[in-house]
């Protein structure tokens, strides 16, 4: 829990720093692409660190373990990396949200299915609180900005981005790779477990920075880097450091000791630190219903991981006190036989 709970406090800052990066003169699909470009030598540079212990050469070797997994996870992970960020573009913010905040019910099914999981009970009560919580924070935007559609068609406000299917599928197919991603790292850790699967984040983000660096080329051609300044590059490798953070610690590392559920219900706090940054940085007040909404997520998952914990240390004292009774029991039987050999 606390890789993933950290990886989510990393990715915090993300919105903010992407306001940064755009008031500073990016444009949206170079943020995206340069932001991807240091995705990959942060995750590369964390890989190389990691396999140095056992010596970079047998790296080659380590991947032949599941190349399966290992393949599969890196095309999930530029999924993602590539969904998120142009889910946004293309249809409304919170509709966008929304839908990629479903990965813990995908989770769960995936889980499920795949890896024979059963869910206990306080897990799948706080799947539904968590994601009722959701809920709360963008379904009262969506409400609002349906009601503000007419009064924005006659304005002059080109700029404002609509709603649009092609996004919503973007964000709800992010949001199932997301899903797909954890379950895919929780398997290799089960059956494969020195498979290594952090690569994936690297292989994942020359797939995605590549695949957006022709897209920004493509619409927006080779000119317009002149004009920007350190504090632009400075926001571009803080938030790509932020996210490959993220993406190791709550999407590689967590699904090592929790279900995938359980990450992606960690996932979710990500609706309460993002506006939180945005506040401290720009002084944008989140909503009252983000507050609420969030405030309940985080509440929920508090609960959660006592119940959690509650339940291990329970098991632990029972399988103690088995133990303690079966070592008596065997003491009890070596005695009766000594007094019968008497």
């Amino acid at each position: 829990m606390l890789f993933g709970f950290t990886g989510i406090l990393f990715v915090g800052p993300d919105a903010l720093l992407l306001r940064y990066a755009v008031a500073l003169g990016g444009t949206i699909w170079r943020i995206i692409a340069f932001k991807l470009i240091v995705v990959f030598l942060t995750s590369f540079a964390t890989v190389a660190c990691i396999q140095r212990r056992e010596g970079l050469k047998a790296l080659p070797k380590a991947l032949q373990v599941s190349k399966r997994h290992i393949a599969v996870a890196s095309v999930l992970q530029a999924l993602v990396d590539i969904g998120f960020p142009v889910s946004i573009m293309l249809t409304k913010a919170a509709r966008a949200l929304l839908l990629i905040s479903l990965n813990p019910l995908w989770a769960a099914t995936f889980g499920a299915y795949f890896l024979r999981e059963r869910l206990p009970r306080h897990t799948i009560v706080a799947l539904v609180l968590a994601t009722s919580g959701v809920l709360v924070v963008f379904v009262p935007e969506i409400i609002g900005d349906a009601a503000a559609a007419p009064a924005a068609t006659n304005s002059s406000d080109s700029a404002a981005v609509e709603a649009s299917l092609p996004g919503d599928m973007v964000a709800l197919v992010t949001g199932i790779a997301l899903a797909a991603f954890i379950v895919t790292n929780r398997h290799a850790a089960i059956h494969r477990p020195s498979a290594p699967m952090n690569v994936a984040s690297a292989f994942g983000g020359v797939l995605s920075f590549g695949s957006m660096m022709i897209v920004a080329m493509a619409v927006e051609g080779t000119g317009g880097l002149s004009g920007l300044d350190y504090r632009f590059w400075l926001c571009i490798v803080a938030n790509g450091a932020c996210v490959s953070a993220a993406n190791i610690l709550a999407l590689v590392l967590a699904p090592i000791y929790i279900t995938p559920a359980e990450v992606s219900l960690l996932i979710l706090l990500e609706c309460l630190f993002n506006p939180v940054w945005v506040y401290i940085g720009v002084g944008e007040r989140p909503s009252d219903w983000t507050f609420a909404g969030g405030s309940a997520v985080l509440v929920v998952l508090m609960v959660h991981e006592a119940r959690s914990a509650y339940l291990q240390r329970k098991a632990a004292a029972e399988a103690e006190a088995e133990e303690a009774e079966s070592r008596a029991g065997g003491a009890d039987g070596v005695v009766e036989v000594e007094c019968e050999s008497l």
